[in-house]
């Protein structure tokens, strides 16, 4: 055999090998590319990597403010003048007589008709010739009490009068009422969230 006959065997044996390891490393690539480690077939390796995700409606709580509008019980107070009668009694002239005079009188009667003791007040007097004789008297009538108040003059007139002023008493009574006040409540509310599995 000649030294060429023996070197082209040699390359022959060479590019073999090399055709060899390249079709080698070509079909472990397509070997790898579809087959996972497992031996399970995968068609596309972005499933693999994409996520199955939803919006989903999430509960939460939160303290929210109000305003109620509440009843409520409240002592409203006014003066009240104390319940009485107002009796006149007769107007009686000035009497000149011979031996002794009657001097002129008038009287005024106040009963308390009310529960509560007070004090009356009374201008009582007389009406001479345009111009007014009078008192002022005060007294303290009980309940189911009566005063009188009396004025005498020696003294022509021509009519009486008298004029009352009563007391008062504070009267209460128990109303109903509104008010607002601020209240809180926890409400349950929702927000969308993405999950993914």
């Amino acid at each position: 055999m000649s030294i060429n006959m023996i070197n082209k065997k040699a390359q022959r044996k060479e590019i073999a090998i090399i055709l060899g390891v390249i079709f080698l490393i070509v079909g472990a690539y397509f070997i790898f590319q579809n087959k996972g480690i497992t031996g399970n077939v995968i068609n596309n390796q972005e499933e693999v990597n994409q996520k199955n995700c939803k919006e989903v409606q999430v509960p939460y709580e939160e303290i929210e403010t109000y305003i109620e509008t509440v009843p409520y019980t409240k002592q409203e107070c006014e003066d009240k003048e104390l319940v009485y009668k107002i009796s006149r009694g007769e107007c009686k002239s000035y009497y000149d007589g011979w031996f002794s005079n009657t001097p002129a009188s008038y009287n005024c009667t106040i009963s308390n008709l009310d529960n509560e003791r007070g004090a009356f007040s009374m201008r009582i007097g007389f009406n001479i010739k345009g111009q007014q004789l009078e008192e002022t008297i005060s007294k303290t009538i009980y309940p189911d009490s009566s005063e009188t108040f009396k004025i005498t003059r020696e003294a022509e007139i021509d009519s009486c009068y008298c004029y009352e002023t009563a007391p008062t008493k504070q009267v209460c009574r128990n109303v109903i009422d509104y008010k607002d006040i601020e209240k809180t409540k926890t409400v349950t509310k929702y927000r969308t969230e993405q999950q993914c599995n």
